[in-house]
């Protein structure tokens, strides 16, 4: 039976919704020929715990459906971008904009379409103000930046942190992880990984409602695939080359399964944020006697 190493599995993966299962499975992967290869840094997280809201709210004296203005991250933000306005018709305060940002600096355009600035309209980041000087011409721009929170040096934020990365295999949150379990080695205690570290595997293994689909071929390769990749990382969790190439295979998992099973047979484990406050459901409430 024809083995194949890490990549040529990624290059097999990443052509599946054109290929069939059946094929899939005829070539089983061999876990002990796959070459070194490291993922590309740094990562972004998509659920910045240890980030704080950073609320965005713009307040408006005259002329709104002239007023916009735009948020550009720079270094450790880059990538970061917001945009808002025109405010027709909406004087004062407005509700607090959707701009996520972390850690970084940033350039702020504080715009007029018209030319004659914001006649005493402003813009707070953080409940910082800015513009509020702006009253002449189509443009005012803004520097400042945006320092981490610091993480919380717990047990228990240790278990968040590996719970985050074993969804959405963001190396930010496996690096959260260690810097705390070194920490509190450093404080003479005696962190532990939780009851199973890494844990990717056992999420997957309930993100399919169907049965029925858990037992297709192609889920099956990529379980494997996982599970053998998480006990080689979990065996050592300090060890950088087991991490990278962990993310390699979860990533490609992802993405495949997501391709394949997109009309509910496949729920992400990364669009659930465990921590988040969730609606009680009727699997979920509990009742009194």
């Amino acid at each position: 039976m024809k083995s194949i190493g890490l990549l040529a599995y990624i290059a097999l993966v990443s052509a599946e919704t054109t290929t069939s299962t059946e094929t899939a499975a005829k070539h089983p992967v061999d876990y002990n020929s796959y070459p070194i290869k490291t993922v590309v840094a740094p990562t972004i997280s998509t659920l910045p715990h240890t980030q704080k809201n950073h609320p965005v709210v713009v307040t408006l004296v005259h002329y709104p459906e002239e007023v916009e203005w735009e948020l550009t991250g720079n270094g450790a933000a880059a990538g970061t971008s917001c945009k808002g306005g025109p405010y027709n018709g909406h004087y004062g305060q407005q509700p607090e904009e959707p701009c996520v940002l972390k850690a970084g600096g940033y350039t702020l355009k504080c715009i007029d379409t018209w030319g004659d600035g914001w006649h005493g309209g402003f813009m707070t980041v953080d409940g910082i103000m800015y513009c509020d000087d702006f009253r002449d011409g189509h443009l005012m721009t803004k520097t400042f930046s945006e320092c981490s929170d610091p993480l919380d040096i717990t047990q228990k934020e240790l278990d968040v942190q590996l719970d985050y990365f074993s969804r959405n295999f963001d190396k930010y949150h496996y690096e959260n992880a260690m810097n705390i379990y070194a920490e509190l080695k450093k404080q003479g205690k005696e962190p532990v990984t939780g009851p199973s570290g890494v844990h990717t595997w056992e999420l997957y293994d309930k993100a399919f409602p169907f049965e029925k689909v858990r037992r297709y071929d192609l889920v099956q390769q990529h379980m494997d695939a996982i599970q053998h990749f998480e006990d080689n990382l979990n065996q050592n969790l300090q060890n950088g080359q087991a991490v990278d190439q962990f993310i390699i295979v979860g990533l490609a998992a992802q993405a495949a399964l997501n391709a394949k099973y997109h009309d509910g047979e496949f729920s992400d484990p990364a669009l659930f944020d465990p921590v988040d406050a969730h609606p009680v459901t009727w699997s979920s409430a509990k009742f009194g006697n």
